[in-house]
């Protein structure tokens, strides 16, 4: 496990301990995520080939856009590698669209240029309203959340199992040995 927590291991034990590798993978990982966000934003509006075509933004249901799968995804990973950081984690979730909130609401010119494109908007399905409505493309949405908490449970208490006999536990075992060198 890559999370330490004490001996007394009861389900009401918040305390965290966490080693100084397990804060630079979670750090790190969270920088890669949000760079990425930001990067696809960009090219969705710069790159004239994509037009500000959202991918993830095509609704499966009244509930399910690509983001929230995306969402479900990212912490069902964090469970796996980081299955007693649940607070944390959240935390960090509910900060990030605390944030797409308020970039949508008040539409700041520095993101202009990486997401918030409002011409030629499209998706994959026209029926999309968040896209045919011309929305900013910065939102926050409860379902997110609601993704985020399933999917770390998911991965912490469903695939912890299989995770502990995987190859990516070695990988990640692995970072944390060239971190600490």
């Amino acid at each position: 496990m890559v999370c330490k927590t004490p001996k007394n291991n009861n389900m009401y034990n918040y305390h965290i301990m966490m080693t100084r590798e397990d804060y630079i993978i979670l750090f790190s990982a969270t920088m890669v995520i949000i760079l990425s966000i930001f990067t696809y934003g960009w090219v969705r509006c710069n790159i004239p080939y994509f037009s500000g075509y959202d991918v993830f933004g095509t609704r499966f249901s009244r509930w399910v856009d690509g983001w929230v799968i995306l969402h479900f995804i990212v912490f069902m990973v964090a469970g796996m590698i980081f299955p007693d950081a649940l607070i944390l984690s959240m935390t960090i979730g509910i900060l990030w669209e605390v944030f797409e909130y308020l970039c949508g609401t008040y539409k700041p010119k520095l993101i202009e240029s990486y997401g918030a494109c409002r011409n030629n908007i499209r998706t994959a399905n026209k029926s999309d309203l968040k896209a045919t409505n011309g929305k900013f493309w910065w939102y926050g949405q409860w379902e997110d959340v609601a993704a985020d908490l399933t999917g770390f449970l998911v991965g912490k208490f469903l695939l912890n199992g299989y995770y502990e006999k995987s190859a990516f536990k070695n990988s990640v075992e692995f970072l944390k040995r060239c971190i600490a060198v």
